[in-house]
């Protein structure tokens, strides 16, 4: 008869008194759970296991994650070096080259002017040195002062 709703009235009134005794499950001075009596809930996975299931599976995906960008980066990396050096070789033979077509001609000049034995092909030739030399001085003092407004601008 009343048995349902006896245990009903009792059901509810443990729960009152858990729940109105919170202080009875934490030793104040501690905060460490205190023993009750009452066995753990039956089944042998914790409630929270499979949280940790979770959690640990979002990590290793996030870590697949992590090393997948690692990678593509180091790719990136190593694409924009192979352009710099390949960019860098082609600058460096070109320069090569109009050194190479300058001395040449200065070369050939230098052979006829010889061949004349000519006083005046002599002082032509160092006349066109010197003019060379200033030509690349000027050429480094300009490129010195570029740098100089570029380092410039940087700071500001």
């Amino acid at each position: 008869r009343s048995t349902s709703a006896g245990e009903g009235g009792g059901a509810g009134r443990k729960a009152a008194a858990l729940t109105g005794h919170m202080s009875k499950l934490f030793d104040p001075r501690t905060g460490q759970p205190v023993d009750d009596g009452l066995p753990l809930p039956a089944g042998g996975i914790p409630f929270w296991a499979g949280w940790v299931t979770l959690m640990r599976s979002v990590c290793a995906v996030r870590d697949v994650v992590r090393a997948g960008r690692e990678h593509r980066a180091q790719e990136k990396h190593m694409a924009a070096t192979k352009i710099q050096a390949h960019w860098r070789g082609h600058v460096s033979r070109r320069a090569f080259s109009r050194t190479f077509a300058k001395s040449s001609a200065l070369q050939q000049s230098l052979h006829i002017r010889a061949s004349l034995n000519a006083p005046e092909g002599a002082a032509e030739l160092i006349i066109l040195f010197l003019q060379d030399v200033e030509a690349a001085s000027r050429r480094g003092a300009a490129a010195q002062a570029l740098r100089g407004a570029a380092k410039g601008m940087e700071r500001s």
